[in-house]
C-alpha cells in the first residue's frame, strides 16, 4: 500500500514537471515567434522608407556641373 501511494505521487510528480517544462517551451516558441515578426516587420519599414520618393520644387540649374576651365595637363 505505502510503495502504491509513492509510487502514484512520483508519477504524479514527473508528469507535473513535463507539463511544465512543456508550457514553458511553447511560451519560448511563442516568444521567439514574435521577436522574429518584429525583426520582418522593421525590415519591411525601413524598405517601404527607402522606396519613398523625394520630390523636389524648382528648376533645374547645372551650374555646379559647368567646368570653370577645361582640362589640361597638370604642371609640375
Amino acid at each position: 500500500m505505502v510503495i502504491s501511494v509513492v509510487m502514484v505521487i512520483s508519477v504524479v510528480m514527473v508528469i507535473s514537471v513535463v507539463m511544465v517544462i512543456s508550457v514553458v517551451m511553447v511560451i519560448s516558441v511563442v516568444i521567439v515567434a514574435a521577436m522574429i515578426l518584429v525583426v520582418v516587420a522593421a525590415m519591411i519599414l525601413v524598405v517601404v522608407a527607402a522606396m519613398i520618393l523625394v520630390v523636389v520644387d524648382g528648376e533645374w540649374d547645372s551650374d555646379l556641373m559647368k567646368q570653370l576651365e577645361e582640362p589640361s595637363p597638370i604642371e609640375q
